[in-house]
């Protein structure tokens, strides 16, 4: 899932071929001094469009041709809608918040604006899934873990690493051994144990051991 904003208008202009309405220079009127150039499009045939010919932004040439190739598709006009709506009646009709990029990247990543399943998201849902049959991990990297997040009672814990890798705990010791000291505080429970101390205990062990499985992956 990539972050941020993104003009789409900039990224897929209508070229040619639109039926009767020259649809780029509408886009042309519309975008006034930022509209791109006609001739320095990367263009692209497409089939059962409104337009036979678009023109994708002069800097994605790998697009077009990962699009030749079969290799990507581009997906226009899509949002997260609960029902079928009008200009003047949205603002009543619809669950969701159509107009607030934080609002629809959150629905793109959870896939659920009934809140059939709330605070999940479909990847998160397909762990979920498939956890009692397999042996399933979701491991994020350098960015949110939204997607990811399935049911709290049957989810697995969500892993979160650097773009760089995993590090191993106190890489530069301090202390000689800080580590096998540490497990062994950590790791050991007497009858006289506080709960605080027995949660906080549990809770840096079960740390170490998924940082232990990121070394290895």
């Amino acid at each position: 899932m990539l972050g941020g904003g993104m003009d789409s208008f900039q990224l897929l202009v209508p070229h040619s071929g639109c039926e009767d309405t020259d649809m780029y220079k509408q886009y042309e009127q519309l975008r006034g001094l930022i509209a791109l150039k006609k001739n320095e499009l990367n263009q692209i045939s497409v089939a059962d469009q409104v337009c036979t010919t678009f023109g994708l932004h002069p800097k994605f040439p790998f697009l077009r041709d990962l699009y030749n190739t079969g290799d990507a598709i581009l997906v226009a006009n899509t949002g997260v809608m609960t029902k079928d709506v009008t200009l003047e009646n949205y603002r009543e009709e619809t669950v969701t918040r159509l107009f607030g990029h934080n609002t629809m990247a959150k629905e793109i990543n959870t896939l659920d604006p009934y809140d059939t399943v709330p605070y999940t998201a479909p990847l998160g849902r397909f762990t979920d899934a498939v956890v009692d049959n397999y042996s399933v991990r979701a491991v994020s990297i350098d960015t949110s873990t939204e997607s990811l997040v399935g049911r709290l009672d049957v989810s697995p814990p969500v892993y979160s690493i650097d773009r760089n890798g995993a590090t191993s705990f106190n890489e530069r010791e301090s202390i000689e051994n800080m580590e096998t000291s540490v497990r062994s505080l950590n790791g050991q429970s007497e009858v006289g144990s506080g709960l605080f101390s027995e949660i906080f205990s549990k809770a840096f062990m079960e740390a170490m051991i998924r940082q232990d499985f990121l070394l290895i992956i």
